[in-house]
């Protein structure tokens, strides 16, 4: 495909990455050809003059299998969420579209790690992008605990310019849209998970620092304008040759 081509767009630098291991050194050039294209975002001005108001919610966005890392955060919020009872956890997504929702084995489990909290928990299946972001526009924390290798993690970017409190794992390109507003967790799991939630959930004032900075951070590095001047330039010097 390098050798064909004239050009590849990646969504992150890990998927580049992924693409040239085991060829970068192999054929001479075609490295140069694979550039980064960012996913970008554009949020409205009404939706950023809003973030205000939060709620005490902490929200779970995507499909519920053993890629994202579900079941290792139920499990936690199982330890956590009784020590915070004005919290609730917002669960948004199912196994999968035109899969009936809680039918998975999967799922099951999910339910049953939280039953014993079940009152301060709300799945609410597949949901519209817009309410997604409505959601967004109120919660205080987003968690994207995937132990996949994600191409690039929207759902951490819509959190973060939205003004979340965002929490998500070391795999694929989280860490590369997180950069250093966000909370990378060094491992998936019960341990982490509770320190990390018990800590921010009890500190009012951290969670607005990391979702300010968050917020920031999306505006600044994913603005959908800087990126397609980003898009045009790369295209340009492709038409020019």
């Amino acid at each position: 495909l390098l050798a064909t081509l004239d050009v590849v767009y990646c969504v992150s630098d890990y998927v580049r990455v992924q693409l040239l291991c085991g060829v970068s050194g192999a054929i001479e050039g075609d490295s140069e050809k694979v550039q980064v294209i960012h996913n970008a975002l554009s949020v409205p001005q009404s939706m950023i003059a809003s973030q205000q108001k939060r709620q005490l919610s902490l929200v779970y966005v995507g499909r519920f299998i053993p890629e994202k890392g579900v079941l290792e955060l139920a499990q936690a919020l199982a330890v956590v969420l009784p020590k915070f009872p004005q919290w609730q956890a917002i669960f948004l997504g199912a196994w999968g579209f035109g899969h009936a929702v809680g039918k998975s084995n999967y799922e099951q489990e999910v339910y049953a790690a939280l039953a014993q909290v079940s009152t301060q928990v709300d799945f609410r299946g597949h949901v519209a992008q817009a309410e997604v972001m409505k959601t967004l526009a109120t919660s205080s924390i987003v968690v994207v605990p995937s132990v996949c290798g994600e191409a690039f993690g929207r759902v951490a970017l819509e959190a973060m310019s939205m003004a979340n409190a965002v929490v998500v794992s070391h795999f694929g390109a989280l860490p590369e849209v997180a950069g250093s507003a966000a909370i990378i967790l060094p491992e998936v799991n019960q341990t982490f998970l509770i320190s990390t939630l018990t800590e921010l959930m009890a500190d009012p004032t951290k969670i607005k620092e990391i979702a300010d900075h968050c917020q920031q951070r999306a505006i600044n590095q994913f603005n959908v304008l800087n990126i397609v001047k980003h898009l045009d330039s790369t295209r340009a010097a492709l038409l020019k040759d």
